[in-house]
């Protein structure tokens, strides 16, 4: 009987938890590392500001990322962008992201930033 008691639990907490996750795929336009906010532009919803904490994580990048980290390497490719031949591939928008939110409305904050990661070219 107290078997159930928990799983039932366990499960309602399950459901209530993935109901305040909300999941965002876009680009990553800017992250502001001293108000802790991340903006991506999306599809449907346009620019989406999102905060993060130090429980937030990023994966999929090479080595470990910290969102210090991620702004720089940001605002370098802007640089990078502006001298870029428009002609050509790349340097064109942000970096593609899914982001993973617990909580809502104010109390959203990002749980993971999942980075798309580039798939290498097979030579012929």
């Amino acid at each position: 009987m107290v078997r159930i008691i928990v799983l039932g639990v366990a499960l309602l907490g399950l459901v209530v938890g993935s109901a305040l996750a909300g999941d965002y795929k876009g680009k990553v336009k800017s992250i502001d590392a001293s108000a802790k906010t991340l903006t991506i532009e999306t599809k449907d919803d346009g620019d989406k500001v999102l905060k993060f904490n130090g429980d937030s994580k990023i994966v999929g990048g090479k080595g470990e990322m910290t969102f210090e980290k991620l702004g720089e390497f940001m605002a370098k490719a802007k640089e990078k962008a502006k001298d870029a031949d428009p002609s050509k591939k790349g340097g064109r928008g942000g970096m593609n992201v899914t982001v993973t939110t617990t909580g809502e409305g104010a109390k959203e904050v990002i749980s993971e930033v999942k980075m798309a990661t580039r798939m290498k070219k097979k030579a012929d």
